[in-house]
């Protein structure tokens, strides 16, 4: 197998893991929506074989060497995302215990509560989409659309997380439920955060002045 074979395969299957991460993120959120363990217990155990796969390719791109500058580089760009997408799906599985024990707790959230955070988890999922034909098609106009919305997303995560504690801090948000919902804002936005870190790692390669 060929340096340009080996580079468009594990490509191809960092295409592919993407499409499974987003599977579990969703999984994960029909958990939340639903409250039920048994859907959250469910997307735990997908992780398992995921993270390895992500694991697997990561070292598998690590071997990749080359001479070519245009192919290093790119090498390069797969390297750090496969990175970004490992800590991505760790932190779905934090985001997962956190969610298992609230339940556990008889915890409830507000209608709002439920509201904000659904809301993350929908546009992080089309984002994850978004982020996955970036790599295959290297379009300069999803590309630039990704990261316009993955900015606007983690401000509307900011908000939420202040508005929130004001009403912790006013007494109408319970301690409980607050530390819960608080400590998912966390989750997902380092989720957030590692959108971003790929969408610019993407961007220079992909954008043309």
């Amino acid at each position: 197998m060929n340096k340009e074979t080996s580079l468009k395969e594990n490509t191809d299957h960092l295409i592919e893991i993407f499409s499974k991460t987003r599977k579990y993120f969703n999984h994960a959120y029909e958990g939340f929506y639903e409250n039920k363990l048994s859907l959250l217990e469910k997307a735990e155990k997908e992780f398992i074989g995921l993270g390895k796969d992500t694991k697997a390719l990561l070292n598998q791109f690590i071997k990749i060497t080359t001479q070519d500058k245009e192919e290093d580089k790119m090498l390069k760009i797969m390297i750090s995302i496969s990175g970004h997408l490992e800590r991505i799906e760790e932190t779905i599985k934090t985001l997962i215990a956190t969610n298992k024990d609230m339940i556990k707790s008889g915890i409830l959230f507000s209608n709002k509560a439920v509201k904000e955070v659904s809301h993350l988890y929908e546009v992080l999922y089309d984002l994850l989409g978004d982020l996955a034909d970036s790599i295959k098609t290297k379009n300069d106009v999803l590309m630039n659309n990704t990261l316009k919305n993955i900015d606007s997303l983690r401000k509307s995560a900011s908000q939420y997380t202040t508005e929130h504690e004001e009403r912790l801090i006013s007494g109408v948000c319970p301690p409980k439920s607050a530390s819960y919902y608080l400590k998912m804002m966390d989750s997902l936005i380092e989720i957030i955060r590692h959108t971003k870190k790929i969408a610019q790692a993407l961007h220079p390669t992909f954008h043309r002045t």
